[in-house]
């Protein structure tokens, strides 16, 4: 009897334990998931600039075509849909995708564009068969922003709200997926039993009869191994998802999470992904027939068309009988549908997320002063040039297979006149964790001093002109017992060379003399108008007049931006404007000029002298261009480390870096390449002189 009662007393302890300590975990995971679900954080949809196709501007037929399929329309037979284009010999037509941008565009317009020896003539509303003078195209999501001030960037986690996605998706999910969705409190008992009896039979976990929220569960917060100790969390998680949100946001989060396949490093989660990834169209745009395809690749990667064919056709069938059977299609389209072949459109450009040029947007974000609501989407209209870009990867790529650049890295940032960042682009296999502090990395800037410094000596207006003297013997330099020989890289040497000639060769020592001249502390001062930052001033080393000083990309634009627009100072930026929910402008860049820095005369001539760099000097090779009216310069710094150019073709700053972290030696690559690839494929090949 002693017996019994201590077996009964250990028992009871045990049970309590467990009880006590099942509790606290329940309690435990409940906050958790309770703090997470309420998603304290700002959603922003982070977009490409919107294009104008206007009458007044000279638009080559072969610009229109281009951008119109970087804007995900698609070549069809019939227009038929949003985003369908039909190209013909002397015009081309399209469905006009509608889109709210501030004031809204109109919607469901079918424009007809008419061309006169390849370039734009008229403009055609065919709807209400009227001229018009303009059309804008809408931008394209080039990222998906979720994060809150205290943490890190979130790439890819964007919540879009559940009215954006077709209503018969909703009706497809819930009869295949979980048909009592609505009647259960996240776990279907009836289906655990069957699918365990069924794996007990089989000796295997092979069903896991898996709810909505059962899944979402495990998109969120586990994986997909198959085992019974992740099954029973998936059903605490579950019943703790229940608790805390309704079945609305519980299919919202399921339609923007749940996993839909790879493409590369990017898993491609939630059905608005999944639809620009597998179709290149937009969620709203997809058929019923598209949908069903997306819905049957819940059962597994196995079930992607791409992978196993058959497979995938197979469970399309099967659902569309259920459909039927459900009534939620009627007999003639299931016939329709049964005999059509699964057609995949894919869109390898969402492996491209423009992580760097996201990384730049992210830090004016968190600069802004304005007070985001949690829960809230925000829409960011950004500046970059969605064909400027791919032209300029187009180039690197084709730069790539001329050489081996596999131990080096390319940097490059594209901005205008006005301060707005076109393009900012870090090596092709940019890694956004590892690799975004390399951005905004300080490097020695080489013979890029140089314009930098004309500017300075030429704002002296009565001292200096292009045509001034400057002493170009050979030097010896002994400070503090420090020795210095500075060489030209020619090794050219003569008591005199003109200020114009000193550029167009670049030689190291007239600009020395320069520097003494102006004295570095007013050197420095002059780059700290540039920047305004203080550590300018605590650099002493004279070698700055010929490239030692060290600036990130980003700093360097900045100084060219000053000198392309006249002296005048615009800051730099990514963002155009962010709009919230309602519509409503919350915050707009006017990129006004910030300051004077220095004198249109000394900005006219220093271009003027990189212009005869480009006719005479470094950059020769480009006067291929010669319709445009290139201002350029390149620069290297010691032993082939740092390797730079920067080109402005009248439109654009473009400035190009590449080197190696590793200080590797690098004597065979020439960003002036790159510039001179991007020029062949955007400006040359697509006539874009505007």
């Amino acid at each position: 009897m002693h017996f019994h009662k201590n077996v009964i007393f250990k028992l009871l302890f045990i049970f309590i334990t467990f009880y006590i300590i099942f509790n606290l975990y329940i309690k435990n995971l409940n906050s958790y998931i309770s703090n997470y679900l309420q998603n304290k954080n700002n959603n922003f949809l982070l977009y490409s600039k919107i294009f104008k196709i206007s009458k007044k501007k000279n638009f080559y037929k072969n610009k229109i075509i281009d951008i119109l399929l970087n804007h995900n329309y698609n070549l069809s037979k019939f227009i038929l849909k949003p985003g369908d284009l039909i190209i013909n010999k002397n015009n081309l037509i399209f469905y006009h995708r509608s889109f709210n941008y501030i004031k809204k565009i109109d919607k469901n317009l079918i424009i007809k564009i008419k061309f006169k020896n390849n370039k734009l003539y008229k403009i055609i509303n065919i709807c209400k068969n009227k001229k018009i003078n303009k059309i804008l195209i809408n931008p394209i999501i080039i990222n998906l922003i979720n994060y809150d001030k205290k943490s890190n960037i979130n790439y890819c986690n964007f919540i879009f709200n559940i009215n954006i996605f077709p209503r018969i998706l909703l009706d497809i999910l819930i009869l295949i997926e979980d048909k009592n969705f609505y009647n259960h409190y996240g776990i279907n008992f009836k289906s655990i039993i069957r699918a365990l009896l069924q794996n007990i039979y089989k000796l295997k976990f092979m069903q896991g009869a898996s709810t909505i929220t059962q899944q979402l569960s495990r998109n969120i917060f586990l994986n997909n191994k198959k085992n019974i100790i992740r099954k029973l969390k998936e059903i605490f998680i579950s019943f703790c998802i229940e608790k805390n949100i309704n079945k609305n946001r519980i299919i919202e989060l399921y339609l923007n999470k749940v996993f839909l396949g790879q493409s590369g490093n990017i898993k491609i989660n939630g059905f608005y992904l999944a639809s620009l990834y597998y179709y290149n169209k937009y969620i709203y745009e997809l058929n019923i027939n598209e949908l069903i395809i997306l819905v049957s690749m819940l059962k597994g990667l196995n079930y992607n068309p791409i992978r196993n064919y058959n497979l995938s056709l197979n469970r399309r069938n099967m659902i569309l009988l259920k459909l039927k059977n459900n009534d939620l299609i009627n007999e003639k389209l299931y016939y329709q549908l049964i005999n059509k072949k699964i057609k995949i459109n894919l869109n390898n450009k969402i492996k491209n997320k423009y992580w760097c040029y996201t990384s730049k947007v992210y830090k004016e974000i968190k600069d802004i002063k304005y007070d985001f609501n949690f829960n809230n989407n925000y829409e960011i209209f950004s500046n970059i040039d969605i064909l400027k870009y791919n032209s300029f990867k187009k180039s690197i790529n084709i730069f790539n297979k001329k050489n081996n650049y596999k131990n080096f890295d390319f940097l490059s940032i594209m901005v205008n006149k006005r301060g707005k960042l076109i393009n900012l682009f870090y090596s092709l296999n940019f890694n956004i964790i590892n690799n975004i502090n390399k951005i905004y990395k300080k490097k020695h800037i080489g013979s890029l001093i140089k314009p930098i410094l004309n500017s300075i000596i030429l704002d002296v207006p009565f001292n200096f002109r292009l045509d001034t003297n400057i002493p170009n013997n050979k030097l010896y330099i002994e400070d503090n017992n420090n020795k210095w020989i500075p060489k030209n890289h020619n090794e050219f040497y003569s008591n005199n060379v003109t200020l114009l000639d000193s550029l167009i060769n670049s030689l190291n020592i007239p600009y020395i003399n320069i520097g003494y001249y102006i004295g570095l502390k007013n050197v420095l001062k002059k780059i700290y108008y540039f920047l305004e930052d203080k550590n300018i001033f605590k650099l002493n080393n004279d070698s700055i007049f010929i490239g030692s000083l060290d600036l990130s990309i980003i700093e360097l634009s900045q100084i060219y931006q000053t000198i392309y627009n006249n002296g005048n100072l615009i800051k730099i930026g990514s963002i155009k404007y962010i709009i919230d929910n309602n519509n409503n402008i919350i915050y707009s860049n006017k990129y006004n000029i910030f300051k004077k820095i220095i004198s249109n005369r000394s900005c006219l001539l220093t271009l003027y002298n990189m212009k005869k760099v480009t006719e005479l000097g470094t950059a020769v090779k480009l006067n291929k261009f010669n319709f445009l009216n290139i201002f350029s310069k390149t620069g290297t710094t010691k032993n082939y480390i740092n390797n730079w150019f920067i080109g402005i073709d009248g439109e654009d700053i473009c400035i190009i870096w590449i080197g190696n972290y590793n200080n590797i030696k690098n004597f065979n690559f020439k960003p002036i390449n790159i510039y001179f690839e991007y020029l062949n494929n955007y400006k040359y090949n697509l006539k874009n002189i505007l």
